[in-house]
């Protein structure tokens, strides 16, 4: 019995070990460190016009192998405006929708400058209340950077 808990107490310290070292980058090795990252360039993004009527756009400038600006807005393509600020008048009114368009701002201007923080879309946090604009910049981002990555496959997801 104390040898199979041994057993058991190794096996897991080593599970520890493995999970949590393959996060850190060694000297010289850029497999885990997001710079060179990405081919310098500009590169942009467009969803299709959701069953909403919403389309989001993109702009990305890589320099360095790094995200160094990121430019994004989404357009309602029904009322022929962006969402913005003011975006908010549409519902007068209701005060429901008033608060989720202000929540929505609220991500609007924190996740670009979150993905320029971390790197990868997939890094960007979720914001209370912002989880419709959220979606609409994790989609557009992967959209644009599709082409950017070192990666030979293409991908960054």
């Amino acid at each position: 019995m104390k040898r199979i808990q041994m057993v058991a107490g190794i096996l897991c310290m080593i599970s520890i070990l493995i999970v949590c070292s393959r996060d850190k980058t060694v000297a010289g090795n850029t497999e885990n460190d997001p710079s060179g990252r990405y081919i310098d360039g500009v590169y942009e993004g467009q969803s299709d016009i959701d069953w909403e009527g919403y389309r989001t756009t993109t702009a990305i400038q890589v320099t360095g192998g790094k995200i160094r600006i990121v430019d994004w807005q989404i357009y309602d393509n029904y009322r022929k405006r962006y969402f913005d600020e003011t975006y908010e008048t549409v519902y007068t009114g209701n005060t429901l929708y008033i608060q989720q368009c202000r929540d929505n701002m609220v991500g609007m201007r924190t996740f670009g400058p979150k993905l320029i923080e971390t790197q990868d879309v997939d890094l960007v946090d979720n914001i209370t209340g912002a989880t419709w604009c959220h979606r609409k910049f994790r989609e557009v981002v992967k959209i644009a950077l599709a082409d950017a990555c070192t990666d030979t496959s293409g991908s960054i997801e």
